[in-house]
This record gives C-alpha cells, structure tokens and sequence, in this order.
C-alpha cells in the first residue's frame, strides 16, 4: 500500500479546456479529463486579466463530474465577472498527489458581454406580461357595469368548474348536434386522440357542429381571431353571452362561432377543445370546415354516450384516397392524421443552442405564408450553430464589422478578428453551408443572400436565431411563379398569422395566451362601444359612447405597441423585402471566410449539424 502511494502521481494535463459567454457577466467552461496518466478527481480553474497570469483574480476547484458524449469532465460556470472585461483562464487536474501541470482554455481568452451592449436593444420579452396584466386590469375597469365579470387568470374559472354527468338527456343532445352530411356551410370538428385512438361519433365520424350556412368574405381576419379564443377557451360562454346581449352584423358570424364551440364544449364535456388546425378545409362546393385538435390525457376524461374510441389504422383502412372532387367529409378524414402530426409537433421546442434559420415567404391574393419544416412547424427551417444560445459583443462586432467598441476592454492592439470572433466565424460558415444543402441553394444562388444584423433573434433564455433573407426581388414566391422547396415533402408554407401562434405558444406562451385573451375581449368591447355609439340618440348617450370609444382605442393602442414588440418576424420581413438592407458581413464572406481572413480556399466538408425538419 505504502508503495502504491509513492508510486502514485499528479494527473497530466487537461485534454480539452472549452470555454463560452453564456451571459453579459457569466461564462462556463468545460474540462476534459486527461487522456493518460495518473486518475484525476478533482479540477482547479483560474482566470486572471493578464496573459502572463501573473494576477490570478478568481480560482475554483470542482469535483462534481459529467459526461461529455462519453467522455468523463467537469463543468464550471463563473456569474459574477466583470462586463466587458477580458479574462484570461487555465484548469490543471488533481488527485490526492496534488495538482498537475496547468492548460489554457480554448479560446485562452473571452470577454463576458452581449451583442445587446453593441446594439443597445433591450430584451422583446422582457416585462410584457407584467405590461399585459396591467392593461388587463384597466380593461377590466373600463367595461360596462352589464357586462361579464372576466377573472384575471382564466384557468380560474376551469379549475372551479366540476365535472358533468353523463345523462340520458345528453344522448339525445349531443346526438341532434353532431352532423354528418355537412352540406354547403361552415362547421367546426373536434379531433381528440389519446395514443392510437381517435374519439368517433356512432357514425364513424369526428364530432362536427355547424356554425353556418353561410360566411363571410372575409373568413380569414374571422379565423385567425378564432385562434386567439383557442387560447383562452374558458372565456368562450362570457363573450358568448357579451355578444348576443348587443347583438350587431358586424358580430353576427363571430356569435355563431363562439355558439358552435360551446355547444362543443357541452357535448364532450371538456373545455379545452385543443389547438385549431392551420389552415380551414374546404372542397370544390365551398364548404369549409374549422378543426381543433387536442390530446386526451385519459378517455374518461371526455363524457359523450354516443361515442367510442377507434384505433387509428382501422380508420385508415377504410378511408379512400382524397381526389379535387373528394367531399368535405373524405377530406375531413383524410386529413385526421396530418392534424395530429401537426398538433404533436408543433409544441416541440428545439434543444438549447443558437441556430441559424431560413426565411422564405410565399403570397397569394388574400394571405402571405411562411415555409416551415414539416417536423418543426413552430421554426423556421434551420441548422444548429453550436450548444450555447449566448451571442457576445465580440462574436457580434464580427458580424457588424465595427470597430472594437469602449465596452470591450483590454482589446488585443491588432484590429484583426479575435481568437473568439475566428472560432464563431467557423461554426458559422459550417452551419450556414449545411443550411444552403438542405435548402437545395447553390453556391451561386447563395452568396446573393443576406445576413439579418439587426438582432439576435432569442426565443426564449435556452434558443436563439441568426435569420438568412433572399435577396428582396426572390424572399416571396407569387401566385403562378413555381417554387421548388414548395414541391418538397419535408417543407410546407403557413399563414403568418398562424406561425406565430404557434411558434409563440411554444416558447412563450404566458404572453401568447395573455395576449390573446386580452385582444378578444378589447375587440368585442370595440365592436359592442361602436355598435351604441350609433344607436346613441341624446347628446348625453353620444358624448358617452364617444368616451368609451377614445377609452377602448387607447388601450388598444397600447395593446398594439406590445404585439408588436414581440413580433419579430415581421421585423425581419420587413428588412428582407427592403433591397436597401445589406448587411456589413456579406455571405460570400461567411461562405468562404478561410479565404477572407487567411486567403485559403476552405475544406469542403459536410459537418455533422443537425437540420430542421431532418
């Protein structure tokens, strides 16, 4: 034993030494045990302001260990650095013998910081839902003394909801509502699965309510308001009952809707009646039907008498194959699994990192759409850049191609890209070649597009985006001109509108359904304030209904300014139709940066970077 402790020495070396910015005052670094040598349980990091280490300003030892895809190291994460100092950092592995020699970090030196400090844009979503109860409250108080009481928090009222009882008078209710023949009109169907089964009627169809006969011109504006009352369906019998209490044309088709989803809601006995489908289904009569689809957690959990739970490949293999002259009925069911496809994945959030997306739009007479990944609806199409969402000032004066700014201290005297801005640059171009592949962009195609340098798109805190725009007179495809990522299985386009929807009800969907709550009801008090202030007969009535008026376009106006503020894909249209918008890092540059910055000619090489919808 006492020989086996003599013999027994320091570990060698580190093998690896990787260090990120996670954070304007926070980095974290990942040590790789050594490759040989004697065992190693423990880590020592140090970081000084000097290259020479001559003042070490903080250590650290760590003894927790991980796994890096099978390798064995330690992770350690610094909070407290000073903003926009540089810092110098080594680790040496130890054991009981003491500590080894030590390595420099790679990059050997970073400075904690954001790309916001460059651009001085704050957060988009910081502080709105704290914006958002506080205009909720003051839409509270200025609604009418007749109108409903709305709670603050909508789930509120489910949660104090109790269950109902199947009765034999719900059989015959339910059974007069459901149709089948769904004749020239608009319906609203509810898709509810839970695992293989799909919830049908004795029919052998999804539960259909009718809405109409008719509709308006303007479904669309209609549609999307529906899938703002998705995400609020426990208000659905309050703006019901606010809508036929002052019953106007101006809301009679949006009366029948909310009419329709309650009469769902009664049938099932549920309240959430899931997400609504992206786009309305229509055949060649002009019949349309508005879907939601929702996942069932337990089939008790839905109370109908005349239906039953079928597994989905039976339903398959008695439908027949759509066709243009298909009724609404075989396209209803056709389309089953695509609407659960599109409800399972597009709740899905990416992995935590920053990634670099693909925008291209897609316009007709009525709507503009956006191409998404089949897989990753809720997404741009996109190819991961690297693990760490953070984007520092420094990797962000690479992109700007400015001048070291005052932020940055301790800036190496040569004005040639850093260490850190050579490594970002390099996963950069690797991620956007692998983009350009999965978009079937040639090369010569590819330099002509565009870099989106107004902002780091963030998510949410775990996901980021760098967004590559067309050039202006290619980012949207019109009517008659073919589109060949259109053509593709894995890509599809969807409305705006809806893409936001789903996109923010992933990754924020606090806000989203507050703001959608929030619009619903700012737009009926609208309507209803205009609907009086033209049956104001006395001058008294008509001063008043104008006050309410000004009142209602004042809080919408600040309920606008939100939207607005967290919109960023309108953003980036706007910059990817404007020609004038050239970005100071050019994609011939990032394409071909070996030969920018060392005059080489880069490897070609295909990388291993995961692709959205892959």
């Amino acid at each position: 034993m006492i020989l086996g402790w003599d013999q027994t020495k320091p570990p060698d070396v580190p093998n690896r030494i990787d260090i990120d910015v996670t954070g304007c005052s926070a980095v974290s670094l990942r040590l790789y045990e050594p490759l040989e040598g004697a065992i190693t349980t423990k880590f020592k990091v140090q970081w000084s302001s000097r290259s020479d280490f001559s003042n070490v300003v903080g250590e650290r030892e760590i003894s927790e260990w991980c796994s890096f895809h099978g390798c064995m190291g330690a992770v350690c994460n610094l909070n407290e650095l000073i903003q926009g100092r540089r810092y110098f950092f080594r680790a040496c592995a130890g054991n009981v013998k003491g500590w080894g020699p030590y390595k420099l970090s790679v990059p050997n030196c970073v400075v904690p910081s954001s790309w916001r400090d460059v651009e001085g844009r704050d957060n988009r979503f910081a502080g709105k839902q704290r914006n958002l109860d506080e205009l909720f409250n003051a839409v509270r108080l200025a609604r009418p003394d007749d109108a409903s009481e709305i709670a603050l928090d909508g789930g509120q009222q489910q949660k104090r909801a109790t269950k109902k009882k199947t009765t034999i008078k719900q059989l015959f209710s339910a059974a007069s509502k459901f149709q089948k023949n769904l004749k020239r009109g608009i319906y609203l169907a509810c898709v509810l699965y839970h695992e293989d089964k799909l919830l049908l009627t004795n029919e052998d169809f999804v539960p259909v309510i009718e809405i109409d006969e008719t509709f308006t011109s303007n479904l669309h504006t209609d549609f999307y308001w529906l899938m703002k009352v998705a995400c609020t369906w426990d208000d659905v019998k309050l703006l019901r009952m606010d809508m036929e209490r002052n019953a106007s044309s101006a809301i009679h088709f949006r009366t029948k809707l909310l009419s329709a989803a309650c009469q769902m809601q009664s049938s099932l006995s549920i309240t959430d009646l899931g997400q609504l489908f992206y786009r309305p289904l229509r055949d060649v009569h002009g019949t349309v039907v508005l879907s939601c689809v929702n996942c069932i957690k337990s089939p008790k959990a839905v109370s109908v008498l005349n239906s039953r739970w079928i597994q989905l490949n039976k339903i398959h293999k008695k439908l027949a194959l759509s066709t243009e002259d298909s009724s609404i009925n075989e396209i209803l069911m056709n389309s089953i699994q695509e609407q659960i496809n599109y409800h399972q994945v597009s709740n899905i959030r990416l992995s935590r990192g920053l990634y670099v997306g693909y925008l291209k739009m897609q316009s007709s007479v009525d709507v503009i759409q956006v191409v998404v990944p089949v897989k990753a609806p809720n997404v741009l199409p996109h190819c991961k850049i690297r693990d760490n969402p953070h984007v520092s000032a420094e990797e962000w004066e690479l992109i700007k191609q400015h001048k070291p700014s005052s932020i940055l201290e301790f800036r190496p005297k040569n004005q040639g890209p850093t260490e850190v801005q050579l490594h970002f640059l390099e996963m950069l171009t690797k991620a956007v070649h692998n983009l350009f592949q999965y978009m079937d962009i040639p090369v010569d195609v590819a330099i002509a597009h565009r870099l989106y340098d107004v902002e780091v798109i963030e998510l949410n805190a775990d996901v980021s985006f760098l967004i590559i725009c067309p050039p202006a007179e290619s980012s949207c495809a019109v009517p008659g001109q073919k589109e060949s990522l259109l053509q593709r299985g894995d890509l599809f386009s969807m409305p705006i509108q809806a893409f936001e929807m789903i996109h923010l009800k992933t990754y924020q969907s606090s806000i989203i359904q507050k703001y959608s709550r929030l619009s619903c009801i700012l737009e009926l008090d609208t309507m209803l304030a205009n609907h009086l202030h033209r049956e104001a007969f006395s001058s008294s009535e008509l001063q008043k209904a104008k006050d309410r008026l000004a009142k209602l376009q004042e809080l919408s106006g600040g309920l606008n300014t939100i939207w607005k503020g967290v919109r960023w894909l309108m953003d980036v249209i706007g910059y990817a139709r404007d020609r004038a918008n050239m970005p100071e890092l050019n994609m011939k540059q990032i394409l071909d940066y070996k030969t920018t910055y060392f005059g080489k000619l880069p490897k070609n090489g295909s990388g291993d970077k995961k692709k959205g919808g892959s």
